[in-house]
């Protein structure tokens, strides 16, 4: 067990505040800023809703997002259980390899 002076609490507690500060206060402040007012609210609700184009802009988006999180999926599920599980020649350097595409993208 660790105590609220391990250095895991300390860890832990400031990635929830930092979660908290990048991720949920802008959006809470996106809501209220919203709905503060009343005619503030209809405009938010009008802006809401889409016309044809942003309908399809939307689907595709969806499609893809979907399309490559299910792609990924199926390729790196079995991929991170063999690397994880099986000895394997060159492991180190197939992790490398495996790795260099998102390190290299950040760039």
């Amino acid at each position: 067990m660790w105590g609220w002076r391990s250095s895991r609490t300390v860890v832990t507690l400031t990635a929830a505040a930092l979660f908290v500060v990048v991720c949920v206060l802008p959006v809470m402040f996106m809501l209220w800023a919203a709905f503060a007012e009343p005619k503030n609210a209809v405009s938010a609700i009008q802006g809401l809703l889409l016309d044809r184009r942003q309908v399809g802009l939307l689907y595709n988006t969806v499609l893809l997002g979907s399309g490559t999180a299910v792609l990924a999926t199926l390729v790196g599920a079995p991929l991170g259980f063999g690397l994880a599980r099986f000895a394997l020649p060159f492991k180190n350097g197939l992790r490398l390899a495996l790795v260099a595409p998102a390190v290299c993208h950040h760039m």
